[in-house]
This record gives C-alpha cells, structure tokens and sequence, in this order.
C-alpha cells in the first residue's frame, strides 16, 4: 500500500488529517517539535509516515505552510513514496554503503522508476513485500533477487 498523504477530509466532522511522509521514515527532532507544536492526535503509520489527525481548515493550513518546508512530504507524486532504505553505514557494520545518500540522490534527482529499497547488505533489512530491492556491492548497486513464492 501507499501512505495516505496530504489533504484528508474527515468526514462529517467538517476537521481534516494531514499525511506526511518523512523521507527515509526519519523525523528530525525539529520536525517533531513542529508536529508536537500543533496539539493534535498523531498516528505513525507502517510507510513511514505521520497523520495529524482532527484539524480545522485553518489549523491544517498553517500546519501545512511551516511543515512542509521543513522537509515533511505531503505530494502524493513525490519519490518519497517510493524510495527506501536501511540504516546503511556508518549505523550499520554489515553495510557496505551510505545507502541513505545513495536512496536521497535517486529520490531528489527523479531517477526513480517505480518502488526502491536500498540496501547496504545480502540481508536487506527493511525490505518491503515488491519492488526493486537494491543492494550495495563493491561496484555500485545490483538488483537483489527476490524469492519466488510457489
């Protein structure tokens, strides 16, 4: 599935949520405080994404307008929604690689075609159930087979 983003209406209730990703599935402590600032119910979904939840018109706006800049993800066509990653070097011994770096350039250069993981190792951490599963090699990055169910 993909993660629920941007403008949510609620319903009957007249509030709206806001979806955001955040890119690599990490907060900065100041985007936190911004997201803690507002005073609303916070879901953190498995896509790596947060939803502000019961917000006015108004309210989601504002919230919008300062978040967004700070680098949270509310267009549902942005890379974000399709590029991931382990915790790759230097947050892991066994990876091979920065796979963060590698995952923000294919992310922030329109490189990507279609749902991305990267990996620093055989072990692919975090891998989602489909897509591309990109692991780190000596050489660069090589498709990491998948298993063939059946």
């Amino acid at each position: 599935g993909r993660p629920p983003v941007g403008w949510i209406d609620q319903g009957d209730s007249g509030e709206v949520a806001l979806g955001a990703v955040a890119p690599l599935g990490v907060l900065s402590a100041r985007q936190a405080q911004f997201v803690a600032a507002i005073d609303a119910p916070v879901v953190i979904t498995p896509w790596r994404s947060l939803l502000v939840c019961d917000l006015s018109e108004g309210v989601a706006d504002t919230a919008l307008r300062v978040l967004a800049p700070l680098g949270l993800v509310f267009d549902d066509t942005s890379p974000w929604l399709t590029v991931s990653a382990c915790v790759g070097s230097p947050g892991c011994e066994r990876s091979r690689a920065d796979v963060r770096a590698a995952a923000t350039d294919a992310a922030t250069s329109g490189a990507v075609r279609g749902a991305v993981h990267y990996v620093g190792c055989e072990r692919a951490c975090g891998s989602p159930p489909s897509g591309t599963v990109l692991v780190a090699t000596g050489e660069g990055y090589q498709p990491l087979p998948r298993p063939t169910v059946g």
